[in-house]
């Protein structure tokens, strides 16, 4: 059997099983552990599938989306790495529009030294977060909070009052998340706040993707942008991002910047 064609029977089986082990592949196709190691590697590259000890699994499709306590628990250091080196592309002065999300907020969290910021946000938390910051003396500047009728599951404002007002501010840089990404560009899952992150992006100069690298791969409900439309994607080196990916965002001409967790190797 050739390689190529023993890699896709793996990849029949992963997406069958949603699973496999090394050693289970190994005996299958009478080939070394080494050898299904690369196998896989090859695979990780380019298909939702994803290296484990031992083995791997097959990505689901983002189907729903978590609360946002929730997601605050999935993937804290990547959020955090990720947060530090978005946090280092703000210059003082800067106006800028931070959407809700976890990773948005570990990016809040993450403002430091810098002065005179104007932070416009639609996230109830993400507005504590930079007021307690504030009060602590780790940047300057004002915070503008979005105002409309809240959801509750998600921390954000999106809908009232906030849209007339959206549309009198303009940004030097807007921060937002995503639920997924694909070589087809930036997804959301609930459409009213993708149709409202589109929005923050027609009213900014630079617009800058956080995502972690486990989102890489997969579709949600709702593509919110292409990567024509993203200055900047900003994820962490914890999962390889797939060829394709990697391929539709340079064709762009988007920045990929890729944060590495503390303690990781190069």
């Amino acid at each position: 059997m050739l390689a190529k064609e023993r890699q896709n029977a793996m990849l029949e089986i992963v997406r069958r099983d949603g699973r496999a082990t090394i050693a289970d592949l190994a005996q299958t196709f009478d080939v070394t552990t080494e050898t299904v190691r690369r196998d896989l590697s090859l695979l990780s590259q380019k298909e939702p599938i994803r290296r484990v000890h031992g083995g791997v699994v097959l990505l689901p499709p983002v189907r729903h989306e978590f609360d946002l306590e929730e997601r605050k628990l999935c993937f804290p250091n990547e959020k955090r790495a990720i947060g530090a080196l978005a946090a280092s592309l703000l210059s003082d002065g800067d106006a800028i529009v931070i959407d809700e999300g976890s990773t948005t907020e570990a990016f809040a969290e993450a403002i430091f030294g810098k002065k005179d910021l104007v932070i416009t946000t639609c996230s109830p938390e993400i507005a504590m977060v930079l007021h307690r910051k504030i009060k602590r003396g780790d940047f300057t500047g004002t915070i503008i909070m979005l105002g409309g009728t809240l959801n509750a599951r998600n921390g954000c404002v999106i809908q009232g009052d906030c849209t007339p007002m959206l549309d009198r501010l303009y940004f030097n840089k807007a921060f937002s998340g995503a639920t997924a990404v694909s070589e087809k560009g930036v997804f959301l899952w609930n459409n009213l706040e993708a149709e409202f992150t589109s929005r923050l992006f027609s009213h900014s100069e630079t617009r800058i993707v956080l995502a972690e690298s486990d989102k890489f791969g997969k579709n949600s409900f709702f593509l919110y942008s292409e990567f024509s439309s993203v200055d900047r994607l900003v994820t962490d080196a914890s999962i390889p991002i797939p060829e394709a990916i990697v391929r539709a965002i340079k064709e762009a001409g988007t920045e990929l910047s890729i944060a590495r967790l503390p303690g990781a190797n190069d």
